[in-house]
């Protein structure tokens, strides 16, 4: 690496890009994208190949090394991140959240994580997954709420909705129980486990300005047929609505 800066050598350069990208055994073409990386020769075609590669060694570096840029303007493709978060090494899996949670994360790829979340029993690729999600909750909120099945999301929710606690962001936080509150009826279970979670983990001393919009979507979560929703909304609205401007929505809840 160091003469390669030295000398601007693009010939060695190529020559290891080459390498990298070729059918070589797998230590050579892991040296061979260190060594690009160290001298700030790794470019993006370069990598991608790497990533694309039928040796499991390979695909991990090439991904830890993706991991550690700013990846902020490069938008994964769904089918792409789908056939990584089922690659049957566990490391390419973390490395590949890893990697994403640098991206720009849109809905195709919020679902194609959410696809994979009840396969990942480990602690370490929940964990990962989770790193992507906060970095664009929304999308994963929408994504969790459009599964055909989202039994098996209920638990995912409830680590979003503490996630979004833990930023302290009275703004993030009415935004988010908006976006709850206009999910279908149909899954109900899920504004549940997500109001329920965010009631827990918000600090007391986080407080929206109250508006006619988280108005309007607290009355929508009272009239959930679900018990438990409006149940879940009440700690919420206890804590926000200081003028009790939900007073007449509240009392069949509590009567």
């Amino acid at each position: 690496a160091r003469l390669l800066r030295e000398r601007g050598a693009e010939g060695a350069a190529d020559t290891l890009r080459a390498l990298a990208a070729g059918n070589p055994p797998a230590p050579a073409r892991v040296a061979a994208l260190g060594t690009l990386d160290a001298a700030g020769e790794l470019d993006g075609d370069t990598l991608m190949a790497a990533i694309g590669g039928g040796d499991a060694a390979v695909r991990r570096a090439a991904l830890r090394l993706a991991a550690e840029r700013d990846n902020s303007g490069h938008t994964p493709a769904p089918a792409g991140v789908t056939a990584l978060l089922n690659d049957p090494d566990p490391r390419v899996r973390l490395n590949d959240l890893l990697a994403i949670s640098t991206t720009n994360v849109d809905d195709g790829v919020a679902a194609a994580v959410l696809a994979a979340w009840p396969a990942f029993q480990d602690r370490h690729l929940q964990s990962a997954a989770l790193g992507v999600a906060v970095t664009a909750p929304f999308a994963f909120l929408d994504a969790a709420f459009a599964a055909a099945d989202p039994a098996p999301l209920a638990d995912f929710v409830g680590h979003l909705a503490r996630l979004v606690a833990t930023k302290r962001d009275a703004g993030l936080a009415s935004r988010f129980v908006a976006a709850i509150a206009r999910q279908p009826a149909a899954k109900d279970a899920l504004k549940q486990a997500a109001l329920e979670s965010l009631a827990r983990a918000l600090p007391a001393d986080v407080k929206p300005a109250w508006s006619p919009a988280l108005q309007a979507a607290f009355a929508a979560l009272l009239q959930s047929p679900r018990a438990g929703v409006p149940g879940a909304a009440l700690p919420l609205i206890a804590r926000w609505d200081g003028e009790a401007a939900l007073a007449a929505e509240l009392k069949p809840v509590v009567a």
